[in-house]
């Protein structure tokens, strides 16, 4: 049986509940924002150039957001795969 909370306990008590869920909110919202970000900018890749392999792949979803940012840009002057793999050689 648990006792009832007291003013600074309940006060407390919702603060640190009310810290939590906004935390959470903004933690998932920059995960949300920073996936969008990936499938974008692989969504682009893919329709220029058609198949991309695995490794491209798997080396674009390890960049940073700004270096995502960076790509999103820089892949609108590429012409071929090897443009993508020497950014990503210079860059990542």
């Amino acid at each position: 049986m648990s006792l009832p909370m007291i003013g600074l306990e309940k006060e407390g008590y919702l603060r640190g509940h009310a810290d939590g869920h906004a935390d959470g909110h903004a933690k998932g919202h920059a995960e949300g924002h920073a996936e969008g970000q990936q499938q974008l900018v692989l969504r682009l890749l893919k329709r220029k150039f058609d198949p991309l392999s695995d490794a491209l792949e798997a080396q674009v979803l390890a960049l940073s957001p700004s270096l995502l940012l960076s790509l999103s840009e820089a892949l609108l002057d590429f012409t071929t795969s090897a443009d993508l793999q020497a950014w990503l050689h210079e860059h990542a």
